[in-house]
C-alpha cells in the first residue's frame, strides 16, 4: 500500500487519456446491431479498437478517445443486421478530463442526434440513468458507461404513402403541391443532417412505435 501513495517507492504517474471513454454495452435482445453512421465533433473510435457492432445476447466493449483540446464529442447509430427496424442511437462526450456525458436510445432513432449532443446528461460515477424514452438504462463507471438494453425493444415504423398523404393534407394546399413542409428539424443545416439522421427518418413522417407481439402504434 505504501509503494501505491502519491510519490512514494514505486509509484508511476500515469495521466488519464484526454476524452478517452469505454461504453460496455449488454444486450439481452435478440438483435445484432451494425454501424450505421457516425459523426464526431471532437475524438473518434480508439486506435486499433475495431470493434463496430454490438452482439446478441452478449456483451460488447465500444472504446472512444478524444483530442488534447476538445476532448470527445460524438453520435453515432446502429440499425440491426437482419430487418434493418431497430435502431440503437448514442450520444458520446467527455470533455478533457471532465465526467463523461452520455444519452442513448432503442428501437426509435430521435429526431435530431446533433440537439442530443447538446444536451446529454452527465454519467457520473454509479449513477443509474434511464433514457428518456425508457428504451434502456445505463451506469456511470470509471471509465465511462456500462449500458444495459433489454430483451424486448420497440421497432422502428416507416411512414407508408397514406401518412404522406394525410400529412399533406393536414397542412395544406402548399404541401398538396409538393411544397416543401417545415418540420423543426432542419434548423442544423441539411448537410449534417443527411450525415447524421438515419436513413428511415424522413421530413413530415408519422412515427410507428411498435413491440413485437404486441401491435401497439403511437
Amino acid at each position: 500500500l505504501a509503494q501505491a501513495t502519491f510519490g512514494g517507492p514505486g509509484y508511476r504517474y500515469r495521466p488519464p487519456l484526454a476524452g478517452a471513454m469505454i461504453v460496455d454495452i449488454e444486450n439481452a435482445s435478440p438483435h445484432t446491431f451494425v454501424l450505421d453512421g457516425e459523426f464526431f465533433a471532437a475524438g473518434d473510435f480508439k486506435a486499433g479498437s475495431r470493434e463496430r457492432s454490438v452482439k446478441a445476447a452478449a456483451t460488447t466493449r465500444l472504446e472512444f478517445t478524444g483530442s488534447a483540446v476538445s476532448g470527445l464529442n460524438g453520435a453515432l447509430w446502429f440499425v440491426d443486421q437482419e430487418k434493418r427496424s431497430v435502431y440503437l442511437s448514442m450520444v458520446v462526450s467527455r470533455p478533457s478530463l471532465q465526467t463523461p456525458a452520455f444519452s442513448c436510445f432503442v428501437g426509435v432513432p430521435p429526431s435530431n442526434l446533433k440537439s442530443e449532443m447538446k444536451s446529454a446528461p452527465t454519467a457520473d460515477k454509479l449513477k443509474s440513468t434511464k433514457a428518456s424514452d425508457g428504451s434502456c438504462e445505463w451506469i456511470g463507471t470509471l471509465d465511462g458507461v456500462a449500458l444495459k438494453i433489454p430483451a424486448e425493444v420497440p421497432f422502428f415504423s416507416p411512414a407508408t404513402a397514406s401518412d404522406y398523404q394525410a400529412a399533406s393534407v393536414a397542412q395544406g394546399p402548399e404541401a398538396m403541391l409538393g411544397a416543401p413542409v417545415a418540420t423543426g428539424l432542419e434548423a442544423d443545416g441539411p448537410d449534417f443532417m443527411a450525415q447524421t439522421r438515419p436513413r428511415d427518418a424522413t421530413d413530415g413522417f408519422r412515427r410507428g412505435l411498435t413491440t413485437a407481439g404486441m401491435g401497439v402504434a403511437s
